[in-house]
């Protein structure tokens, strides 16, 4: 894949990038009135997570979307200071066609998730949660969670987010994980899970990915392809993953 820094143009405040793929971290350079800027980050980081105490683990796994408890979920409707005006999230939010489309649970440099829009059109992650241990009742919080600050996710593109440096959780090589997608109002919107133990731990050449990019089930697989179409070149089951509704 190419590593080029994020070109941006933002007309009607969505974001544009001729590249196939965003890096969060590229948005921490960003001026302040840009409709990227995340509220509570002095560097303009596109992101916030959440500080509230930690759900129950569960390693059970559901498809669909249904919805979620709200004891967990919190949603701005109110124009943020730092968020370049955005209304988060943004009325009539669409987020059709948003899923998680690979997971590195021993990536390189770190751990990390790649969210694709599958849509027409541009998806705003403002306020969107990617979650660690949902327990089928109510959204996680504290540590599991991480909560999108004012990015928005051209159609056909793909944004990674990574353990330390955005995740505050890392993903699990070596035991039973779960991680999911909410929308900002609690509704899940794609889930999935994998089997692992010390026996069958993954390792950094591996990653658990949809094939077919965007649209198949979750496999484990032994190419990751980092910001990019997922394919295989050899697989491996391990064990039952969702591939969610995607929205």
């Amino acid at each position: 894949m190419r590593w080029s820094w994020l070109r941006l143009a933002l007309p009607a405040a969505l974001l544009v990038s001729p590249t196939s793929c965003y890096f969060l971290s590229n948005f921490d350079d960003l001026g302040s009135a840009s409709a990227t800027s995340s509220s509570g980050s002095g560097g303009g980081r596109a992101a916030t997570t959440e500080s509230s105490s930690s759900a129950g683990s569960s390693t059970s796994s559901v498809a669909g979307s249904g919805g979620a408890g709200g004891a967990g979920a919190t949603t701005t409707t109110a124009t943020a200071a730092g968020t370049g005006g955005m209304t988060c999230p943004p009325p009539g939010a669409s987020y059709a066609g948003l899923v998680m489309n690979e997971l590195a649970p021993k990536g390189l440099p770190a751990d990390w998730i790649e969210l694709r829009n599958n849509g027409p059109v541009a998806v705003p992650l403002c306020g969107v949660m990617v979650t660690q241990n949902y327990d089928d009742i109510t959204v996680p919080s504290g540590p599991d969670r991480f909560t999108f600050g004012a990015v928005y996710l051209a159609p056909g593109k793909y944004l990674v987010i990574a353990a330390v440096s955005e995740l505050p959780f890392g993903l699990s090589k070596d035991a039973p994980e779960r991680i999911s997608l909410f929308a900002p109002d609690g509704k899940l919107l794609d889930d999935t899970s994998w089997m692992a133990s010390p026996a069958t731990e993954f390792t950094s050449l591996e990653s658990w990915a949809r094939i077919p990019d965007g649209t198949g089930p979750f496999k484990r697989v032994e190419n990751p392809t980092k910001g990019t179409s997922n394919f295989e070149l050899g697989g491996m089951d391990a064990g039952a993953g969702d591939a969610g509704d995607g929205g």
